[in-house]
């Protein structure tokens, strides 16, 4: 007979296969035209770096499969599956011969990016190549004069002939127009050397033409209730759950399961607040999907909601170490051989490896005893290490927020304009958050929040993703929602209707084609997980359980001494009296 969890997981893959839906272009593409892109790319390092990994979640809307290969490694049987081809010139190179070959020889759609592009003008033979020029905004097309993005930087100064050639976008330095996003033919070539900002999303846009991939011409978008927490305010998380709820509105709500207190450390849970855990049921009935945001939502002694979880914020490093230890970060000059510090490294991969599926499984297990069940995983603060990513995708098929990129800095993160399924998520679709939060320590909150819709609204099926913090009461979050509701073809996500899947040894949540969560689960397992996350309460609340139970086994045994004894008195007077006629 079969696992437990193996029969989890093929019950919810046969469910998944009969439920074919086709929410987004990105997991809607028939498996015989599979996009199988490569993306070959110049790196200082040669290696993958965050500009690549930025590409890989732009792309990852479009690919079935991503793959990449330094610039100096390229050789032309890499290409011999690949549907795309592009190139990235992150850094001004000189092209390996074989690379340049490869890329001359393919014989499908091209695109590249940024530097060395000069370098193959056999293949881009329409455009000219001027040096760099700065421009200060950028518009859809050559003649609209409204501009979606305002601000200044650096792109490569070309001209573009032919009839088949199309510009997407154009940048302006005063009245002088600068092609940004080139198409000719099949072939493509997109003038900015940084991906970062709203570079990603222009990029992104021009890949649709790319791609040869025609949108939906809606415009998703989703709100999610943030920061939910076993101190949050029950009556203000319904009033925001239910405000959207009666709009007709699937919302999400981010649950943190434990409040870690910033001066005691003293944990406290979620089925400590009761009335909070019935609302997030009533909501999750009403349409409300969980999101597992972290387990406490801090690291060291900072207070959940405020510190970070899966990322050592004070050394900028990945988790290293225990939260109450003096962790100190060495570098390969720390030690004498490559053995000692590979050894140390692998050492603090397990330790950050343990760590995350430690907190992760908790925080799926104590939401699914309260009868909460977690569709999608949101890291606190979005940051996460690459390792981080890989261990995630082991429980969640679904991932939202932002992405950080590398494991130098955590503060280098930035999002996809739309639904992606990159590479580095091993399986996990993102869906982005590019509209930010209501900020109430701005004059006025939705002067951002205006400009990130104007900039989106440009994007073909772009989602439009936002955070609202429920403390802050009804009034911000009816002003955003007012806002949102003006942008015409708005669609919903749900996450009911994304095939969510998330599962432990122990659990396992899914949902069918009418958006009804699946839910699986053994006895057994149910006990372990009970004193499994008792564990976590601390030795004085066990003890406490444990007296408790002992008292509730004596008066029980107490009960029925009493009741034998009345019994065993009650025979003895019978014998007596028909003993004495």
């Amino acid at each position: 007979m079969l696992p437990k969890r193996k029969r989890i997981a093929l019950t919810v893959l046969a469910l998944m296969l009969l439920s074919v839906q086709a929410v987004f272009p990105v997991t809607s593409m028939e498996a015989a035209g599979a996009n199988r892109v490569m993306v070959v790319h110049s790196t200082e390092s040669g290696e993958i770096d965050q500009n690549v990994r930025l590409l890989d979640i732009v792309l990852g809307h479009f690919a079935d499969d991503l793959e990449f290969r330094g610039a100096a490694d390229l050789q032309a049987e890499d290409l011999k599956n690949v549907t795309h081809l592009v190139y990235y010139g992150a850094t001004a190179d000189q092209l390996p011969l074989a690379a340049k070959e490869a890329i001359l020889s393919f014989d499908g759609p091209f695109l590249a990016i940024g530097e060395n592009a000069d370098q193959l003008r056999e293949r881009l033979s329409t455009i000219t190549h001027h040096g760099m020029v700065n421009i200060d905004r950028v518009t859809r097309k050559k003649g609209e004069a409204e501009a979606i993005v305002e601000y200044p930087f650096y792109i490569h100064h070309v001209t573009a002939a032919g009839e088949e050639t199309g510009t997407v976008w154009t940048g302006w330095n005063g009245d002088q127009a600068h092609p940004l996003f080139i198409q000719h033919g099949r072939d493509a070539y997109y003038a900015a050397n940084s991906l970062f900002g709203t570079s990603a999303y222009l990029l992104g846009q021009g890949l649709w033409t790319f791609f040869g991939k025609e949108p939906a011409g809606e415009h998703l978008a989703y709100v999610r209730l943030e920061d939910v927490h076993p101190f949050s305010d029950p009556e203000l998380v319904r009033q925001s759950g239910q405000y959207l709820a009666d709009k007709g509105i699937p919302f999400m709500i981010a649950v943190i399961p434990v409040y870690t207190h910033p001066e005691t450390g003293k944990w406290h849970h979620l089925h400590e607040n009761p009335a909070l855990v019935r609302v997030l049921r009533d909501l999750q009935k009403a349409g409300g999907s969980i999101v597992l945001h972290g387990y406490t939502h801090q690291y060291r002694s900072t207070e959940t909601g405020e510190g970070f979880e899966f990322w050592d914020v004070e050394n900028n490093h990945p988790i290293a170490g225990a939260p109450d230890e003096d962790i100190q970060i060495k570098d390969r000059h720390d030690f004498a051989t490559d053995g000692e510090y590979e050894q140390y490294v692998s050492s603090t991969r397990q330790y950050e490896e343990e760590y995350t599926r430690k907190r992760i499984e908790a925080g799926i297990h104590e939401l699914f005893q309260l009868g909460l069940h977690p569709l999608a995983f949101e890291p606190p603060h979005y940051t996460m290490s690459q390792q981080g990513y890989e261990i995630t995708a082991d429980y969640f098929n679904l991932f939202l927020g932002q992405v950080q990129l590398t494991d130098e800095n955590w503060q280098v993160m930035n999002s996809a304009p739309y639904p992606s399924k990159p590479a580095m998520l091993h399986g996990m679709t993102l869906l982005p958050e590019t509209l930010g939060f209501y900020d109430v320590n701005l004059p006025d909150p939705l002067v951002p929040f205006r400009e990130s819709i104007k900039t989106m609204l440009a994007i073909d099926d772009g989602v439009m993703g936002f955070f609202y913090h429920p403390y802050l009461g009804l009034e911000g979050l009816n002003r955003m929602i007012e806002e949102i509701e003006q942008v015409p073809g708005l669609k919903w996500i749900d996450l009911r209707q994304m095939s969510p899947l998330v599962q432990t040894d122990a659990v396992a949540v899914n949902s069918n084609e009418q958006g009804s969560l699946i839910v699986e689960s053994s006895w057994s397992d149910r006990l372990s997980i009970f004193w499994e996350t008792r564990g976590l309460f601390g030795f004085v609340q066990v003890l406490m359980w444990s007296i408790a139970t002992v008292v509730a086994i004596m008066i029980a045994l107490f009960l029925l001494y009493t009741i034998q004894m009345r019994l065993t008195l009650r025979k003895r007077l019978f014998k007596e009296r028909n003993a004495n006629g």
